[in-house]
């Protein structure tokens, strides 16, 4: 693991176990954290066979004012209170935090990872960001994965959306007990969005290592729902993900039903 700077965004990056890498997964903290919050489990899922050709890139959030906290604090943009449902929006921070996010994957593209073999995902506030992400870019990354997350400027997301947007496989997980982001909220938000742009939406609470991903399932937004889950990441909700991953960037030569050990 080593820390790196760029254009003034701090970021740690973990190399694939692997000599060759062909992949690349971009995962942002939520509120307060850093990337070293996300460095556990991104060494799960590294040492599988099916994850040891991705290189990993965890950002660091600039330090700024929270007015919901009344405290500066790491954030990717201002949160003006939690009412989620209800509150206006940094829209400005939030598209310049999508610009540093996007400088992140014009560097592995320039480096030789195509756009198609990069995915973007988050937590909580990384995850906001993730989806706005991946509205915002005009290429047709790997996926996007959205951990006890939402789904920012929601009223804006028809006008925003790219065109590649529809084609880039969403995986959404969300624990029932989420004191933070209710999950009947998310859930409903999420469905609403997939409506909005008219992709494929999935509602799905068995583990993925119970109904194996085909081809087609990677199509349009997977809601995942975890009973009793708080705020957090749990082992079946890592476990669903290292699938989707493997699934989303399979080795190379290699069927995207395969890579799953």
């Amino acid at each position: 693991m080593s820390a790196v700077t760029t254009d003034g965004l701090d970021f740690l990056t973990i190399p694939p176990p692997a000599k060759l890498h062909t992949a690349t997964v971009i995962w942002i903290h939520g509120l307060g954290d850093t990337g070293r919050g996300m460095a556990s489990f991104v060494r799960v899922l590294s040492r599988y066979y099916a994850c040891n050709h991705i290189k990993w890139i965890l950002p660091h959030a600039p330090t700024r004012w929270v007015t919901g906290c009344k405290i500066a604090m790491p954030s990717w943009f201002d949160l003006y209170s939690f009412d989620i449902p209800n509150r206006p929006e940094d829209e400005t921070g939030l598209f310049n935090a999508v610009g540093q996010i996007n400088d992140l994957i014009n560097a592995e593209i320039e480096s030789g990872i195509p756009p198609h073999r990069i995915v973007v995902g988050g937590l909580s506030q990384g995850a906001g960001l993730a989806v706005l992400t991946g509205l915002a870019t005009e290429r047709k990354l790997a996926g996007i994965f959205v951990l006890s997350g939402y789904i920012p400027l929601r009223g804006k997301a028809e006008s925003i959306c790219k065109p590649l947007f529809p084609s880039i496989p969403l995986f959404f997980a969300h624990g029932t007990a989420d004191m933070q982001i209710n999950y009947q909220f998310a859930c409903d938000a999420a469905e609403t969005f997939a409506s909005q742009l008219r992709l494929p939406f999935h509602l799905s609470e068995p583990s993925l290592s119970k109904t194996p991903l085909l081809e087609s399932d990677l199509i349009g937004l997977r809601f995942h729902s975890y009973q009793g889950m708080g705020h957090t990441i749990s082992e079946m909700e890592l476990e669903d993900l290292r699938l989707w991953i493997a699934a989303v960037l399979p080795k190379q030569g290699s069927s995207s039903m395969c890579a799953v050990f």
